[in-house]
């Protein structure tokens, strides 16, 4: 997993919030990333709760809009399946899926967060 290529979930927010928001959602994902990588449960369910709690926050964002490809549906499955994973303590099955999330954010050509 590369944390570097994290894409941020660009949507219908004002400017000045969107920094702040991007750079949060930025620092959940590389948190989420780490704990999947060093193996830490507990952590990647706690990360993952903190960006879900974000993307919630933020409603209009592009992850919960569907783009003509259907690209952006693809990275609400990816975050369900992420959730799915961890609550059945697969970390195997999150860093999968965590992956997808991250390939399926670049094919929809999401600007990174760094």
């Amino acid at each position: 997993m590369s944390i570097s290529s994290i894409p941020a979930s660009g949507g219908a927010l004002h400017a000045g919030g969107a920094k702040s928001i991007a750079t949060q959602a930025g620092q959940d994902v590389k948190h989420l990333a780490n704990a999947l990588q060093s193996g830490d449960l507990t952590g990647a369910k706690n990360d993952f709760s903190a960006l879900m709690q974000l993307l919630q926050d933020v409603a209009a964002s592009s992850l919960n809009k569907t783009s003509s490809d259907g690209t952006q549906s693809k990275a609400g499955t990816d975050l369900a399946a992420i959730g799915n994973a961890l609550q059945s303590g697969s970390l195997s099955s999150a860093r999968d899926a965590f992956d997808k999330l991250l390939q399926d954010m670049q094919l929809a050509e999401v600007a990174p967060l760094v």
